[in-house]
């Protein structure tokens, strides 16, 4: 299954309960793997890790589940990568867009700068915060401190946006196809593309700001 030019394929498993990159399965003979249940359903599914085709695993056929939706995989594939990636780092730079994108208009960025979240140690997918589970939530010493949202079709909420201030969570927001294509590192050279989550509102280039140019709409964040 395809989204756009990304092909989407489940890259994760649970083996004895714990979640696996179907990718680590590779150099096993198929008899020799271990059995693979599906992270959402729980039903078991199959590694697809043959030569011509990306490492993934398939739901068996006539299965139910959320991660039979192309958008539901990658999804979920980029949080758990995402996440993966977020327990290497303690801090990370960000970068924004100029506004004007929205309406196709510019592909500037601004500078690099470092995310305000305060310094996490633990990593954890869909961990409940207050009355909502943010894709990734950020902890320090057990508290979370932080939530990255990944995004495929639909934006944070003015709901959920208000639900992450109450409990005083710093937060950005990730386009989950801009991560699988750039595969940023998060430091200052590759800094991680995001589309909210920065004080501040909107960055305009000098090229569009509309102290320049005029009032243009701003983009709500």
């Amino acid at each position: 299954m395809r989204i756009g030019d990304y092909r989407v394929g489940m890259q994760w498993v649970a083996v004895d309960g714990v979640p696996r990159r179907v990718e680590a399965f590779a150099d096993l003979k198929p008899a020799s793997r271990p059995p693979m249940t599906c992270l959402s359903c729980g039903q078991s599914v199959v590694a697809k890790l043959g030569a011509k085709v990306a490492p993934h695993a398939a739901h068996l056929p006539n299965s139910v589940c959320a991660l039979s939706s192309g958008e539901s995989v990658l999804h979920f594939n980029v949080k758990m990568l995402l996440a993966l990636h977020l327990r290497e780092l303690s801090t990370l730079y960000v970068v924004r867009d100029c506004a004007g994108r929205e309406h196709g208009e510019c592909s500037g960025r601004a500078e690099p700068e470092e995310w305000c979240a305060p310094r996490w140690d633990h990593v954890e997918v869909e961990y409940t915060v207050g009355s909502r589970r943010p894709d990734i939530a950020l902890l320090a010493s057990g508290r979370a401190v932080g939530a990255v949202e990944v995004l495929v079709s639909h934006s944070v909420d003015d709901a959920k946006s208000l639900a992450f201030d109450e409990q005083k969570l710093s937060w950005i927001e990730v386009s989950a196809l801009r991560w699988v294509m750039l595969q940023p590192r998060g430091d200052e050279e590759h800094p991680l593309p995001i589309t909210r989550g920065v004080p501040g509102n909107d960055w305009w280039c000098s090229r569009h700001s509309p102290e320049l140019v005029g009032d243009r709409p701003r983009r709500r964040r």
